[in-house]
């Protein structure tokens, strides 16, 4: 698993970071605990994944870059909207990759 150096975190989640990363990267599924990733697609900002995904290998092994953890889909989207925000608001576009200092190549795009 790749996580971000500097992971955003939602209230409830950045509480739990360090369980919820062991349980991320050993497969245990957790209900209701979503991850930010960059995206899977040209056409997305971010990917916003459900954790209980990575429970199976095949899957973590092709799992883009988390850069947030998130208690909860409404948590998560707000993560997600501040995200875009931030970088938005500091670059005046949305060159995600580019404000986080991430190669998109690093997560085999």
């Amino acid at each position: 698993m790749k996580w971000y150096k500097n992971l955003y975190m939602g209230e409830y989640a950045g509480k739990k970071k360090n369980k919820i990363k062991w349980k991320v990267n050993h497969g245990v599924g957790m209900v209701d605990t979503y991850l930010i990733t960059l995206p899977t697609n040209s056409s997305n900002l971010l990917d916003i994944l459900p954790s209980w995904n990575l429970k199976w290998t095949f899957i973590r092994q092709g799992c883009p870059m988390i850069i947030g953890i998130a208690d909860g889909y409404e948590e998560a989207a707000y993560l997600v909207s501040s995200i875009v925000w931030e970088v938005y608001k500091a670059t005046g576009a949305f060159e995600i990759e580019k404000y986080l200092d991430v190669d998109f190549n690093v997560n085999g795009k």
